[in-house]
């Protein structure tokens, strides 16, 4: 998990401070965009529902994965 969400990071570092022609960025936003669907549609499938299996009954640990998927929709508006 930290080594896609460090690569997703570097990515999108090099995506804002580009001097690539605007077609070319454009292009690696694509790729980007896909990976990171990719990665979402993973975690929604294959991490969070055992997460909230083994907190039930914590309400803080239920209280975090909450705060983790609110965080995880912000994305959804960034993309064109």
């Amino acid at each position: 998990m930290t080594a896609i969400h460090d690569a997703l990071r570097r990515d999108l570092d090099e995506l804002v401070h580009t001097k690539a022609s605007r077609a070319a960025a454009r292009a690696r936003w694509a790729v980007f965009r896909d990976q990171l669907d990719f990665h979402l549609a993973a975690e929604d499938a294959a991490l969070w529902p055992p997460a909230r299996a083994r907190l039930t009954g914590d309400p803080h640990g239920q209280a975090l994965l909450d705060a983790m998927e609110d965080e995880q929709q912000l994305i959804g508006p960034l993309r064109p």
